[in-house]
């Protein structure tokens, strides 16, 4: 074999090996979402949502319809409650194809497994997009405002 294949091929091998998995998304900066559900009837609870796309991303055109779904979320998972004013739940979920698509993997905190299979499925981008989300949920307090 040719000294520059066997090089090549030595490259390739190690790089494969020694990826141990994707790099950590980067997210640009969020986008600031109040979910008010805690009057509708069958009840639900209110939420300060930070969510934030893939560096570079625009999520203007899908404020509307993220805020559809993380209400849906709300209504489904009423112990968003149990957060309190002093905790937080993190939740990242994928966008494949406009609809958002939870991890292959649930998570492991019951809370954020509600979350992620109340938002699935919901479309909130145009078809061609994809991209992935962070959103931070909060318990709304009167004093934030």
């Amino acid at each position: 074999m040719k000294p520059s294949l066997l090089l090549g091929l030595f490259l390739l091998c190690c790089a494969a090996c020694s990826k141990s998995g994707d790099a950590p998304t980067s997210y640009g900066d969020p986008i600031g979402i109040r979910v008010s559900s805690a009057s509708d009837a069958g009840g639900g609870v209110d939420l300060d949502v930070a969510v934030a796309a893939s560096k570079g991303k625009d999520l203007s055109g899908a404020v509307n319809k993220l805020a559809v779904a993380l209400h849906g979320a709300s209504k489904a998972c009423p112990d968003l409650a149990s957060l309190g004013t002093d905790k937080t739940l993190q939740v990242r979920i994928g966008v494949v194809a406009g609809k958002l698509k939870g991890p292959d993997n649930k998570p492991e905190n019951k809370l954020a497994a509600c979350v992620v299979d109340a938002l699935s499925g919901k479309e909130v981008l145009p078809a061609t997009e994809s991209l992935e989300l962070l959103a931070e949920f909060r318990l709304h307090t009167a004093k934030g405002t």
